[in-house]
Order: C-alpha cells, then structure tokens, then sequence
C-alpha cells in the first residue's frame, strides 16, 4: 500500500519543479462561460475551475510536472472544486498516460486526489477522469479547437526551431532584453508577433531547451542573455529569414550612401526604418563607426501583405534591385514580418529600426566589434 507523502515532501517538491512547471502555459480558447488569467492557468469566473494546458508535452514527466503544480494550487486554494490538467503527449499512449495518472493520485492526499482532474488528447481519442458535466463541456471546447488545426500546426513545427516564427519571437525578446525591459508577457509576444499562443509556446520551449531564456512564476519570459545559438542561426541564414534584397548603383557612378540617405529622407517611404550603421549611432552616438558602408533599411511588412523591396529603388532611377548577395551594393533590404514593426519614431524623418535588426545588421556588414559595443551601451555594462 503506497503511503501519503508527509506535507514537509510535498512542498518540497512543489519548490523542486517550479521551475520546470513554469513551461506549462494554457492556451487561450473559447471556453463556456467567463475565465480569467492566474499564476497557475486559466480561472473560472466563479473561481471553482482551474484549467492547465500542455498540449505540446514531451513525455510523462510534464505531465508529473503539470499535476504537481495544480495539486499545489489546490492545497492552497480551498474553493477550486476542481483543478483539470488537460495534456496532448504524441509518443505516448493512453494506456501509459493512465497508469501514470493513477500512480500520481495514489501518492496524493485523498482530499487533494478527488479534486484533481485529467484529460489526454489524442489524434483517435479525448478521454477525461473524473468526468463530469462541467469539465466534459471544457474539453469539448478544447478539442474542437485543437481539431480546427492550430495546435496540429504548432505540433508539426509551427515555431520549430529553425521556422520563420521561431526566429521573430527569438528577435522581440532579444528588442526587450537589449532595452532592458525585463519579462516579456506571452500575450504581448503573441500580439508583436502576429501568432497563435501554441506558436510562441512551441518557440518558448525550443528557447528553454537551448537555456537561452528564464520564465518567471507570473507567465512571463526574457532572454537569459545573448541567445548565441539562435543568433548564430539567424546570422547563417539572415538573408532568407529577412527576406534581404540589394540595390546596386547601375549608373557606371560611385555609390553614395550619404546623398541616397538624403534622398530617402525627402521621400520618407512609409513602413520604412533605417538600420545598420545610421541606427547603431543613432542608439548609441559614442559608437566607433567611421563613415556609411551601406545603408540599411528595414521594411514592415507583415505576412499576409504583399512585400516589395523594389519600391525603394524609385528613390533613385540609377539603382537596381538584386535578390543575390552583392559586396557593391549601395542598400540593404530588409524584411520585417511581424505584426508589429518596433520601429522607433523620429519626427519628420524616417524611423528607425528597433535594436535587435540593427544588432543583426552590424552583425551582418561584419562589424562584430561594434555590434558588441551596441549591445554594452544598451545595456548599460561597462566598456
């Protein structure tokens, strides 16, 4: 006969997977009736309901994980009538998850047991324990939305490591770390972004995996420090996540980036912002930049809405768009695809481009030193 813990175990466990269980972020859907967001999922109107998603876990300890936090939340809130940790493990089976299910609650409190509730996704079942009226029409809800083909499409890689949306959620939470803006809510990843929150989730746990961010008790996130990893990819295969373009002088004269500049800022193309070296001393004046290379240009243009970087061109009838990597080129094309540009405004003039593009853009033009530099004055650390 297996034993209840003593309370003094508990709670040290509690503390031992707080950091883990962190991970476990619910996914806002249409639910019956009014919820609410709290530190532990989402919160019926009449308080009695705690639901917890992880409808992307990887294997039974999530789900150990999950039904720890909520058996927690139960302890210390008498009125939840029920706490249901609704789980979606792909490479395990009903049968395991089950076993597991009945293993957790023989170890629990029996007035904690009775309170606690399960449900498993799965492609060919929705199965539910204890199952009653209330919670049935919660999962209902929860699996026909997962069948409309959002969380199937985050499950398939959505935000993968490597997806276009992984790198834009892993470039506003590197915006927010430069700006030292601290813990980044996952709502407003989602709105800056322009995704689902099983896209920022899936990005959110191919992050932790790599230790490149922290997760704090009230759902938010920010970058541990430089994400090197993810950087490293971004740098690798910048030209085709920002979607870059060249524009060469083909008038036979010598580029010049100063005069191009004075033109686009008599033009001031909309959904524009300047990068690159213009921005780096714009953020930082002090910079140890000598004059213009190039010209960097980012253009918002969130998906969905038709990109084209050859409408800059008309600045100037000499210059000539090019989709090759060009070492003559006079401007630097790049694609901003979220749903919000982070621009920053500079009244009359053109924006300019958020930190974390003009990060990569240094990065880019090979200018590692100065990028570091960028990187130390935003942070306020010491040369």
């Amino acid at each position: 006969m297996v034993r209840a813990l003593p309370d003094r175990i508990e709670l040290r466990l509690s503390f031992l997977v707080a950091t883990f269980i962190s991970s476990c972020y619910f996914y806002v859907m249409k639910l019956p009736g009014k919820w609410q967001e709290s530190p532990a999922g989402l919160l019926s109107a009449d308080g009695r309901i705690l639901v917890e998603l992880k409808l992307r876990a990887q294997g039974l300890r999530d789900l150990h994980a999950g039904l720890m936090q909520l058996a927690v939340q139960l302890g210390e809130q008498v009125d939840i009538e029920h706490a249901l940790l609704v789980v979606r493990i792909p490479r395990i089976t009903l049968g395991r998850i089950q076993t597991a299910w009945n293993d957790a609650r023989a170890v629990m409190k029996p007035a904690i047991a009775r309170r606690l509730a399960l449900a498993a996704l799965g492609k060919d079942y929705t199965w539910l324990d204890p199952s009653t009226p209330r919670l049935s029409a919660i999962i209902s809800a929860i699996a026909e939305d997962a069948d409309l083909g959002e969380v199937e499409s985050a499950r398939r890689g959505t935000a993968s490591a490597g997806s276009p949306y992984f790198f834009e959620i892993s470039k506003v939470l590197l915006e927010a770390w430069l700006r030292r803006r601290g813990p980044v809510r996952i709502q407003d990843l989602m709105r800056r972004v322009g995704c689902s929150h099983p896209t920022v989730s899936s990005a959110l746990d191919d992050l932790d995996r790599r230790s490149e961010i922290l997760r704090t008790r009230d759902r938010r996130v920010e970058l541990r420090g430089l994400p090197r990893q993810t950087l490293e990819e971004i740098v690798v295969r910048g030209d085709a996540l920002r979607q870059t373009h060249w524009l060469i002088d083909a008038s036979g004269r010598k580029g010049d980036p100063a005069a191009l500049l004075r033109r686009l800022q008599r033009a001031l193309p909309s959904g524009v912002g300047l990068g690159g070296v213009v921005a780096a001393r714009h953020y930082d004046p002090k910079l140890d930049l000598h004059g213009t290379p190039r010209i960097d240009l980012s253009v918002w243009s969130p998906r969905g809405t038709t990109y084209d970087p050859t409408a800059i061109a008309q600045v100037d009838p000499g210059l000539r768009v090019t989709s090759a990597r060009d070492p003559d080129a006079i401007v630097a094309v790049h694609r901003v695809a979220r749903a919000d540009s982070l621009f920053e405004p500079a009244p009359g003039k053109l924006a300019y481009a958020d930190v974390a593009e003009t990060f990569l853009d240094l990065h880019e033009l090979r200018l590692d030193a100065q990028a570091q530099a960028l990187v130390k004055h935003l942070r306020g650390e010491a040369s």
